[in-house]
């Protein structure tokens, strides 16, 4: 059955395309490591939310999920909806990252990140971003602003 690339379904089948290709190519790579899962996306509203498990490896030394592993996550999960909005024809690698971190995320329970496009360019595509305890959705733990460069894999014609 044909579908539209921009559309719902479209959204949410290239999500758990780039999702499948992560955990099947980059076995023992950081990023499979994280091992992302697709909650929710919207494409009304050009969105979409990754559920992560705080495993014990992503500790800081005070016993709760490193920032850096948070970072990540929030980079993983806005650079995926940059590649999905730049039509999936080339890479859009993170020019800037600005993160706050507001509350905790505790270890051995599920996170999830979402992020929302606030600008898709010809250039550069920006994204503002949430990380919440699953156990806690109406608390954000973590903010970030995300620009991302996009990079054509083909020539405009």
């Amino acid at each position: 059955m044909e579908y539209e690339y921009f559309s719902q379904r479209g959204m949410e089948d290239k999500l758990q395309e780039f999702i499948r290709m992560i955990n099947n190519k980059e076995r023992g790579g950081f990023n499979a490591m994280l091992a992302p899962r697709l909650v929710a996306a919207d494409w009304d509203r050009r969105c979409c939310t990754l559920a992560y498990y705080a495993e014990p490896w992503m500790s800081n030394p005070a016993g709760i999920t490193h920032g850096g592993i948070l970072s990540a996550a929030a980079d993983l999960t806005m650079g995926m909806l940059s590649i999905y909005l730049a039509q999936g024809n080339g890479i859009t690698p993170s020019a800037s990252i600005s993160v706050n971190y507001l509350l905790p995320v505790p270890l051995e329970k599920d996170f999830w990140v979402t992020a929302t496009a606030d600008h898709i360019g010809r250039h550069l595509n920006q994204f503002t971003c949430s990380i919440v305890s699953a156990k806690e959705p109406d608390k954000p733990c973590v903010t970030a602003i995300g620009t991302y460069y996009v990079h054509k894999l083909y020539k405009e014609k």
